[in-house]
């Protein structure tokens, strides 16, 4: 593994995908991919529910805990998609806590080099595609396959493909359109959104089934074969255990207070008795790596520690200057609006994906935020399956509040039966009445 530069560490378990980016040997960004939640891209079948006139929308159930947004515009006085209508619908935006995914109709199917847009005909270029000679090439060797009324979209990963893959990889976006009219599900490969916009040297999966997608997609992926876990080589538990905590340290004494709410985040600069000048600017680094790491979104303040001597303004517009120095290495937008007239740092980042906490973590009710059951339940699967590979065992099986017990009989249904494939028979399930929502024993 090739740890001074970049790599992506995919590790699979039951329900869920994990993957972990590396640079210069350290963990900067960890993505989950949960398969009962929707990501961006995925095309799902929809059954219209609900309709919201005064926001020109419906809401659509696609199977996931909370219904998705539709926006839509029907005829003066009548309703532009009736209930129960079912039809395909594309994720936009990832579902929040609390609101459903953001839903399109205007449906694309992307592939490694390829984008497939039925609705949108002819052939149109990344814009990171900018080299004449390259699209004079691609262009003569796609638009002789194109059919009437078919839309392509071509990325930069098209430049480094052969005409046959190429013509290979089209057919396969064509046949994935037809089974998605026929009521099919299309989702992205993790992998795809993960390094959307990142490019890596190395990408490391200790699962073969999903190694056989990624190559077949057109990544190069190699299978961990070293002993333990692959995403132990990081200790990527503790760096994701550091990523949900309130309090991050900023040396012997100064810490950062990191407080994600409903309409921003705010984040607090202690200097715990330290120098307060020293600890600003050793807080300006870790505030960037912190934001690129929980991935945190959408408006984001900071309050520096008032300056020992000088102007306080000019002092925080001079952090300010700094904090948008170091975002610039994050390849998600992020603007640094300036000082308000409180003192705050105000930051805007782009919102690409749903933040670690919201995916892992029930809301916080006064201090540390609870796991939630949908992580406990996947946990329990990780860990009987841990058991089997230590013990040698025969069969496992989960001794599980009732809470826990309805997730993996309901909505997580197809991981359990997963890990039943992974271990070579069913994982049993015991409900404990008297256990609470999270807690689960592997027996």
């Amino acid at each position: 593994m090739a740890a001074s530069g970049r790599v992506a560490l995919v590790s699979r378990s039951p329900g869920e995908t994990r993957i972990a980016l590396v640079e210069g040997g350290s963990v900067v960004e960890i993505h989950l991919f949960r398969d009962c939640r929707p990501v961006v891209g995925s095309i799902v079948p929809g059954l219209v529910i609900q309709h919201l006139p005064a926001c020109q929308a419906v809401l659509v159930d696609i199977g996931a805990e909370d219904p998705g947004f539709l926006p839509v515009k029907g005829s003066p006085g009548r309703p532009p998609l009736p209930e129960g209508t079912r039809l395909p619908v594309q994720v936009v935006h990832e579902p929040r806590r609390g609101k459903g995914a953001r839903l399109g109709l205007d449906v694309s199917i992307a592939g490694h080099g390829l984008i497939l847009t039925p609705s949108r005909p002819g052939l149109t270029f990344s814009s990171s595609l900018r080299d004449p000679g390259q699209r004079e090439l691609l262009q003569a060797c796609l638009l002789p396959v194109l059919c009437a009324g078919e839309g392509l979209v071509v990325r930069p990963e098209a430049c480094s493909m052969q005409p046959d893959a190429l013509i290979r990889e089209l057919d396969t976006l064509r046949a994935r359109y037809q089974s998605v009219l026929a009521g099919g599900t299309d989702c992205p490969l993790p992998l795809s959104v993960a390094l959307s916009g990142r490019h890596v040297e190395d990408v490391v999966c200790d699962d073969a089934d999903l190694l056989l997608k990624m190559r077949s997609a057109g990544f190069t992926v190699r299978l961990w074969d070293g002993p333990g876990s692959l995403l132990s080589t990081m200790d990527c538990d503790a760096v994701l255990g550091g990523a949900l905590a309130r309090r991050v340290p900023l040396g012997a004494k100064g810490c950062l207070w990191i407080e994600p709410t409903a309409a921003l985040t705010a984040i607090d600069v202690d200097s715990g008795g330290d120098n307060p000048d020293e600890v600003n600017v050793r807080a300006v680094a870790e505030i960037a790596r912190q934001i690129r790491l929980r991935a945190l979104a959408g408006m984001i303040v900071v309050d520096f520690i008032a300056p020992q001597r000088g102007g306080a303004r000019p002092a925080k517009k001079a952090l300010a200057q700094a904090l948008e120095d170091a975002l610039s290495m994050d390849c998600v937008p992020s603007t640094v609006l300036g000082v308000s007239g409180l003192g705050l740092v105000e930051i805007r980042r782009d919102r690409t994906r749903t933040p670690l906490g919201e995916i892992i973590l029930s809301p916080a009710q006064g201090g540390e935020a609870d796991i939630l059951p949908e992580t406990s339940a996947l946990d329990s699967l990780r860990a009987a399956l841990d058991v089997l590979r230590s013990t040698r065992a025969a069969r496992v099986s989960l001794r599980v509040s009732p809470v826990l017990h309805a997730l993996l009989t309901g909505r997580l249904a197809p991981a359990l039966e997963e890990a039943g494939r992974k271990a070579g028979s069913p994982v049993g399930l015991e409900i404990v009445p008297s256990y609470p929502a999270s807690r689960y024993e592997v027996a």
